[in-house]
């Protein structure tokens, strides 16, 4: 349902290649050691959060090396075709205020745990 529209597919993790989550979480403590981290104090509101979030991908696809791949992940991409720069950036999203949008598109998922939601970050933080 969400795929489709843009042409694309959701692509789980081959059975047998557990090791390729290592990438994903790889990414992941880029995220936090580079942006979320050092970002999230200066950020007065969810606004300005955002933004720097929009920035930090434009920064993280087009301008930073990536060292497993020997290029920015824009450069990796052109040598498929060429595509305009826009092409690397992805809508951001409050997921936390679209949470009752996912139980409708997957009401088979069950979420369990404690998550930290956006909002709760900054309500914790007077914003």
């Amino acid at each position: 349902m969400i795929f489709k529209p843009l042409g694309a597919k959701l692509i789980h993790i081959p059975k047998g290649k557990k090791e390729y989550n290592a990438f994903v979480e790889r990414s992941h403590q880029t995220d936090d050691n580079e942006f979320y981290i050092p970002q999230i104090e200066l950020c007065k509101d969810l606004k300005e959060f955002l933004y720097r979030g929009l920035r930090w991908e434009w920064f993280y696809n087009i301008k930073r090396f990536h060292s497993g791949i020997g290029k920015t992940p824009y450069q990796k991409l052109w040598g498929y075709g060429k595509f305009p720069k826009k092409i690397v950036l992805f809508p951001i999203m409050v997921l936390d205020k679209m949470i009752h949008i996912l139980d409708i598109i997957f009401p088979e998922t069950q979420r369990g745990g404690y998550h930290v939601l956006t909002n709760d970050i900054c309500l914790q933080r007077g914003k």
